[in-house]
């Protein structure tokens, strides 16, 4: 069984925008299976953009489907950037089917 196991690890991005500026974020993760099927996990760490940076988080809910490898998120992101002396929050928010093989 996997109920009750925690997890631990890390993510990474980086994209460009219109293709010159460099975006990103990186985030320490951890998470816990309460059921065999309900996983929740949560992030934070650093959120950055071409001139500024701040503190970014995650929230994602998983549900493993009864096929193998395959699930099911709803995920939060949410980063506050310091920019021109004034707070821009960034939020978004996910809904996914994922596969692992």
């Amino acid at each position: 069984s996997s109920r009750g196991r925690a997890s631990f690890g890390g993510e990474a991005s980086l994209w460009l925008v219109d293709g010159l500026h460099g975006q990103g974020s990186a985030l320490a993760t951890g998470g816990y299976r309460f059921t065999r099927r309900l996983e929740l996990t949560l992030g934070g760490g650093l959120r950055f953009t071409g001139d500024t940076a701040g503190p970014a988080l995650n929230l994602t809910l998983r549900t493993h489907l009864p096929f193998r490898g395959v699930t099911t998120f709803l995920r939060y992101d949410g980063a506050l950037l310091l920019r021109d002396q004034t707070f821009d929050g960034q939020n978004a928010g996910s809904l996914g089917l994922e596969a692992s093989f």
